[in-house]
């Protein structure tokens, strides 16, 4: 009766504190149990057990129970000291016991001899420990794996791949946060991970599979996962569920420097560049950065005593120049482009007969009349550059300079102890990446259509509150805010106008059915088959072909916002511990719709067409359209999921 009026009450209790509230946190607090013996294998109730977390000095209390058990719950991941006293025994200490998030430490029994208190019996935790209450699946990279782990990219996700059940993804992350995200591996052999960062969501809401609140390594303090058979608490999402913790500060300053260097005077010219005859492009990184912790100066009425607000502060700076792909293309020749297809060959060098709509029949010589020739298709076709190369299946390539691609990331965190049953913790992190040019992220045609810009930004906040009601009973409050931003335009007023009807007479007569969703006029996009089959399509071997094209969401705007919050309590009594909370989420996924807005023109080959003329470039000369396409409207993507979930649940120390 007595447990059932506890899970009752606290439940309540969490309820009214988020009612109103929009709320998702997951725990980052570990807990400590362990026991009291006598020198001759005999419990020890009403013994004192004092721990102290070794990095910021706080302390808790409690006494041993009946059978000599006690248990610590909600505390701060790190390093802690327990001693155990009693009137007429040497006080017993173990020095070095890890506390992790979302653990129970169970440390080895704490055995008093008789004697006096002005001794002390202290020993130091070593060897691996197990969580003899935590029945999940689950694997952890503690401070210092995360630290001795080489990673190229720097990025943390990078870091699972160590871990039994994770999947390997095709190519290590080159950098960190990629160009707006990072991919996510399978775990476990599934999908639908979720990633948070101290409990809050840093997933991509709109996409998926991604984690877009990046973390740089030297921040990092703990990686857990939780692979599956989660406990109660964790249940809300499907999927392993993995959380970065990231460091605090404590009563001792300490920080570090870091300056990584990568150039291409360290590299070879690929195979690819040096069959081109082109040279070696730029790789540069350089990454500065560093970290600083400890205790803030004394400030009256606050932290007096200089032993209750601490701080951690991280900064990342990369500034890197990203290698393009070399690309190769099956450009319209000069020739082409006037009707003449006399040297339209295959890659086996036979020639490809241009059949005349009108008349069923080849073109004489392979020559279409200037007179035949439509100037709005052209318009679009002469958009593409001219050859530059030759090559079986390709005679155009490129490759963009490298583009700089700078990303920051700040983090700062604050905690304060008001007193030694309250703790307050206020954190917050920005992380920016930015490029411009032909080959960013939502890029148009990569063969240099347009240069736009592509710049993502993400701005974290974690509130957390934890009361000590007493020493059976703890309470945890948490509130974070996740807010990312994504912006393609194009680069400048110039680069608009490069793909802007107005600009070309011969497209600005060009109608639309539902023209209101094309409100900067931009040209109508084409299409020119991806067959590479030597009869129907462009020239076999060809590597890419040189479409116009450019993303459905131009100009890119995107916005995700995730509010959260939970609450908890925790009580203990005897060898069981219960817990319940309830949590709340809100995501607001604002981004431009997808769409063929502007029409798009298909001249690809098609057999099954009695107007075809054989090959995609003629149907452009003469303007013949395989098929049309356009987006009758164009609303917002916008979308909002609200979540409740609530849990209680036992567990019971059997140690």
């Amino acid at each position: 009766m007595n447990r059932l009026k506890f899970l009752v009450v606290a439940a309540c209790a969490c309820a009214s504190m988020l009612m109103g509230a929009n709320v998702l946190a997951q725990t980052t607090s570990g807990s400590m149990s362990g026991s009291v013996l006598d020198a001759q294998g005999q419990v020890v109730p009403g013994a004192d057990v004092v721990i102290t977390n070794e990095n910021t000095g706080e302390v808790r209390r409690a006494v041993t129970n009946e059978i000599g058990d006690f248990i610590f719950s909600a505390l701060p991941s790190g390093p802690y000291t327990v001693r155990a006293e009693l009137s007429g025994f040497k006080p017993f200490e173990i020095k070095g016991n890890q506390v992790q998030a979302n653990n129970r430490l169970t440390v080895r029994p704490l055995r008093l001899e008789v004697g006096s208190l002005a001794e002390t019996v202290s020993v130091t935790a070593v060897g691996e420990t197990v969580a003899t209450t935590v029945t999940s699946h689950q694997a952890i990279l503690d401070t210092h794996q995360v630290e001795e782990l080489s990673i190229r990219g720097r990025d943390p996700i990078s870091l699972l791949k160590v871990l039994p059940g994770v999947g390997s993804l095709a190519n290590d992350q080159e950098t960190f946060g990629g160009s707006f995200s990072t991919p996510v591996p399978n775990i476990q052999g599934g999908r639908g991970q979720t990633i948070y960062v101290d409990g809050i969501n840093g997933g991509d809401g709109g996409g998926g599979g991604n984690f877009s609140a990046a973390v740089n390594m030297d921040a990092i303090e703990e990686v857990n996962v939780q692979m599956s058979a989660y406990a109660a608490e964790y249940g809300l999402k499907g999927g392993a569920q993995v959380n970065l913790i990231t460091k605090h500060g404590g009563s001792d300053y300490h920080g570090t420097g870091y300056w990584y260097k990568r150039h291409e005077m360290w590299n070879a010219n690929n195979f690819f560049n040096n069959k081109a005859g082109l040279p070696k492009p730029q790789y540069r990184y350089s990454t500065l950065g560093g970290t600083l912790g400890g205790p803030i100066p004394r400030i009256p009425k606050i932290n007096g005593d200089g032993n209750k607000l601490f701080f951690f502060y991280s900064l990342d700076d990369t500034q890197l120049k990203d290698v393009n792909q070399l690309r190769r293309y099956t450009v319209p020749t000069a020739a082409e482009r006037q009707g003449d297809f006399s040297n339209t060959r295959t890659s086996t060098g036979a020639l490809i007969p241009i059949r005349d709509p009108l008349t069923g029949l080849q073109f004489p010589d392979n020559k279409i009349p200037a007179s035949r020739m439509d100037p709005r298709s052209m318009a679009l076709v002469n958009l593409i550059p001219l050859p530059n190369a030759t090559g079986v299946g390709y005679n155009y390539v490129t490759q963009e300079p490298s583009i700089p691609h700078p990303r920051r990331q700040h983090l700062i965190r604050a905690d304060y102890r008001p007193s030694s049953s309250q703790t307050l913790s206020v954190k917050y992190s920005s992380w920016y990446t930015k490029s411009v040019g032909w080959n960013v992220a939502g890029a148009s045609s990569r063969w240099g259509l347009v240069r736009q810009r592509y710049d993502f930004t993400v701005d974290m906040t974690k509130l957390e509150y934890t009361k000590v009601l007493s020493p059976t009973t703890v309470l945890e409050v948490n509130a974070g805010k996740f807010y990312s931003t994504e912006m393609g335009p194009p680069e400048d007023d110039a680069a608009l106008k490069g793909i802007q009807r107005s600009t070309y007479p011969a497209l600005a007569g060009v109608g639309q059915w539902a023209s209101v969703w094309n409100p900067l006029g931009l040209i109508p996009t084409a299409q020119f088959g991806t067959t590479r089959n030597s009869d129907t399509g462009l020239q076999n071997n060809t590597d890419l072909i040189p479409n116009v094209t450019y993303d459905g969401r131009w100009p890119i705007t995107g916005a995700d916002t995730a509010l959260n919050i939970a609450t908890s309590i925790t009580h203990t009594r005897g060898t069981h511990t219960y817990k319940a909370g309830i949590m709340r989420e809100r995501e607001l996924f604002i981004q431009a719709r997808s769409g063929i807005f502007a029409g798009e023109f298909s001249f690809a080959n098609d057999g099954a067409d009695p107007l075809n003329t054989g090959f995609a470039y003629a149907n452009a000369f003469i303007g013949h359209v395989t098929s049309y396409t356009e987006s009758m409207g164009k609303p917002p993507d916008d979308r909002t999921q609200n979540t409740w979930a609530w849990f209680v649940q036992e567990m019971e120390d059997e140690s």
